[in-house]
């Protein structure tokens, strides 16, 4: 889930707070369902990838496509998209990767 890679600021936390039979949760990290979630997704994941749209990348919120006309043109955008996203701290799951 590419919403809990964002740390909440503490005056966040407090508005993030529930009640449960255990007890009050706080998040800490921004949770699906929080109306700017898929806004701030989508900035960060935009400015993660910035120029390789023209190389064939395409990303919505947390969806990320790769369209290239070879696999050698493929492997290698594959290789640059993994090593932007890692060094922004986004994490991948291979099981989501087709």
């Amino acid at each position: 889930m590419m919403y809990y890679s964002f740390e909440l600021y503490d005056e966040s936390k407090e508005l993030c707070t529930i009640v449960t039979t255990y007890g009050k949760y706080q998040y800490q990290r921004m949770a699906m369902g929080l109306k700017p979630a898929p806004d701030v997704a989508q900035y960060y994941i935009e400015k993660t990838l910035h120029g390789l749209k023209e190389q064939g990348v395409e990303v919505y919120i947390d969806d990320v496509g790769l369209f290239s006309n070879s696999y050698k043109e493929h492997m290698e955008l594959i290789k640059t998209v993994v090593e932007r996203l890692q060094e922004a701290g986004f994490n991948i799951n291979p099981l989501k990767c087709e």
